[in-house]
């Protein structure tokens, strides 16, 4: 990777943590925490679309467009889960790796490999591309209303050191108040997203890491049979 792009990916995920506010963005640069809340304003899902962003930092952006049957697909997965907490934020893992797949097969994010140290050519994604597009995959599930046990909530960031601030998307459980991580920056596109309790988290702690098999939503015997 081309070591400047590679400084500013670090420099992106690293900067320190400031209030959530969103501010006066004309009177000062953005902190990361008003950037992240910033394209998150600019990009609500409609009915059929989402809007993606990629190549570190959301410098680019392009409209995903769902079919009928993509979204048939979504509820299906929802569908075929059982009716608890733990296999509702599998679905949740399982959905967002098959629309990642989709967005994959309209733009360039089929590029986008887990962390950065992988990621070639356009498409790519550090921690704020991955977080807000996981974050809109999410609002366009809530939308379906397939979510019955956790509700989305903002964004969550760790950084145990003035460097190395990473950001991911946050669900919480509707009947416990536990929050989890979303982090789909650990994976491949198409691949499950990492979900986590946010304490385990923010701590870089293995513990509580939910172990779906990381592999393509594509293996998946009954999204094979639609």
């Amino acid at each position: 990777m081309n070591i400047k792009i590679l400084a500013i990916v670090v420099f992106l995920c690293s900067l320190p943590a400031i209030s959530w506010s969103a501010g006066d963005f004309l009177a000062r640069p953005l902190s990361t925490h008003e950037k992240v809340a910033q394209l998150l304003s600019l990009s609500t899902p409609d009915e059929q679309r989402i809007s993606i962003c990629f190549n570190y930092g959301c410098q680019q952006r392009q409209t995903i467009q769902f079919t009928n049957e993509d979204i048939e697909h979504i509820k299906v997965i929802f569908a075929q889960s059982e009716a608890g907490r733990i296999s509702e934020r599998q679905a949740i893992a399982d959905a967002i790796a098959y629309m990642e797949s989709i967005s994959g097969q309209q733009s360039p994010v089929h590029n986008d490999r887990a962390r950065n140290f992988n990621d070639k050519g356009s498409g790519r994604m550090d921690c704020i591309d991955s977080a807000v597009n996981t974050t809109n995959y999410l609002r366009f599930i809530s939308r379906l209303r397939l979510l019955k046990k956790h509700k989305l909530i903002q964004p969550v960031y760790r950084s145990p050191f003035m460097m190395g601030q990473h950001w991911s998307a946050r669900i919480k459980e509707l009947s416990s108040g536990k929050t989890f991580a979303v982090d789909s920056w650990v994976s491949d596109n198409g691949q499950r997203p990492l979900i986590q309790k946010v304490s385990n988290w923010k701590t870089r702690d293995s513990e509580g890491i939910e172990n779906y098999s990381n592999q393509s939503y594509r293996n998946k015997s009954y999204l094979n049979k639609l």
